[in-house]
């Protein structure tokens, strides 16, 4: 059972073998936020936003919760890590000059550069398997939109343009593919757009909330949260981890917890995929 604060755990991807990495309290034993995981290419480090120093700054540690060591430290909110995938650099969001802007630094948190002016809320990057581009969320066109940017941050382009909020991407690791979550439709749903743009294709259809999509390593199955399974007090809001064929099918559950989860990560450390989520006590 989750404790009463945002931690980080590791789970197989079929749901078994539940580990937990973080426990941290803030500088005023106040419970910590530990979440946005995200594994280094190689399986042997997890990035990470938490709260535990009175701001959110971004984090490493081993696979196993050991050897937790701070990148970032300016005192203002630094957070959503993404690991290039040499492994020699991670991509954030950080709101230093007053909004969220996307930001490179080097892995062990030197280097910083500022990839994104925009003058709006720039979120949640995720790198093109080849390195090139930089997938992310921003309001510049007055809604939340998947956006992509070369990773030396020329030729910024747009690449969704439904009402609504469009974001949570995620690139498909063969690159030709960006899942997202879009609520178009009302509700949060789940899609997919080709990586250079065109048709979208809707993978979800409920009457819930079903966001933060991520690629298991060979493309064949996409992890996903969805409060679809809070029917019984929908005001617990509980979302939970799932798992579903790239086409949308088979839909099927991973966690059962009287917690909510968030950011679910799918990588491949050997010798079996473990989804990376967050986890906190439910909204009352």
């Amino acid at each position: 059972m989750q404790d009463d604060n945002f931690e980080i755990y590791s789970m197989r991807s079929d749901g078994s073998n539940l580990k937990r990495l973080t426990y941290s309290t803030r500088i005023d034993n106040a419970p910590a936020f530990n979440g946005y995981p995200a594994l280094s290419p190689d399986g042997s480090r997890v990035a990470f936003t938490s709260h535990r120093d009175g701001n959110d700054e971004i984090y490493v540690m081993d696979l196993d919760g050991g050897k937790q060591v701070r990148l970032t430290d300016i005192l203002i909110s630094s957070s959503m890590p993404a690991w290039s995938p040499d492994g020699t650099s991670i991509a954030f969001a950080s709101n230093r000059t007053g909004n969220f802007e996307i930001y490179v630094m080097n892995a062990d948190g030197s280097g910083s550069r500022r990839l994104t002016f925009d003058q709006v809320d720039a979120r949640l990057p995720t790198w093109s398997p080849d390195g090139q581009k930089i997938a992310f969320e921003s309001n510049k066109s007055g809604h939340y939109d998947v956006w992509v940017i070369d990773s030396n941050g020329a030729n910024e382009r747009r690449l969704t343009t439904a009402e609504g909020r469009n974001g949570f991407p995620a690139y498909s690791p063969d690159g030709r593919w960006i899942a997202f979550a879009s609520n178009r439709s009302r509700n949060f749903d789940i899609y997919v757009i080709p990586a250079e743009g065109g048709p979208e294709l809707r993978l979800t259809a409920t009457i819930w909330s079903n966001t933060a999509p991520s690629w298991l390593p060979d493309g064949t199955q996409i992890v996903f949260l969805s409060d679809r399974d809070s029917t019984t007090n929908p005001k617990l809001d509980i979302q939970e981890v799932y798992i579903m064929n790239r086409d949308g099918v088979n839909q099927t559950r991973l966690t059962y917890s009287p917690r909510t989860s968030i950011s679910p990560k799918a990588a491949m450390p050997p010798p079996t995929p473990l989804p990376l989520t967050a986890s906190t006590p439910v909204r009352q």
